[in-house]
């Protein structure tokens, strides 16, 4: 079974606005078996509605139980937690990015992301990502 964890943005690009994605990032989505999603991108997805970053036509509570729908939600673990925190100091201090990239590293699953630090660093274990 083939999952793949989606960062934030490529989730929110996936529902609304899926000629943002690449192709590559298009096909993976498309074959993968399961997309997953770390909890901490719910919370930046409600973030970004509620400052007008992002526009969503519904109440936001009501949107993001849609989009749940569609994926799985990968809660935040002591496991995961510690790798974030274990990540060098050169990586990206962002915590979402962080938690992101520690669940990836957790469940040996590739990160789909157009986030170009997260692409580049070469964090041990490294994630493959896919853009």
């Amino acid at each position: 079974m083939t999952t793949l964890l989606v960062d934030t943005h490529v989730l929110q690009w996936w529902t609304a606005e899926p000629e943002r994605l690449s192709s590559p990032a298009l096909e993976a989505l498309e074959g993968a078996d399961e997309l997953a999603v770390a909890a901490i991108s719910w919370y930046e997805l409600a973030w970004l509605a509620r400052h007008g970053r992002i526009t969503v036509d519904l109440p936001i509570g009501t949107w993001l139980s849609g989009l749940a729908d569609s994926v799985r939600t990968v809660a935040l673990s002591p496991a995961i937690a510690a790798t974030a925190v274990s990540l060098p100091e050169t990586f990206p201090s962002d915590p979402a990015d962080r938690l992101i990239y520690a669940t990836a590293i957790e469940n040996g699953w590739h990160l789909v992301t157009k986030d170009s630090p997260l692409r580049r660093h070469r964090a041990s274990p490294a994630v493959p990502t896919i853009w």
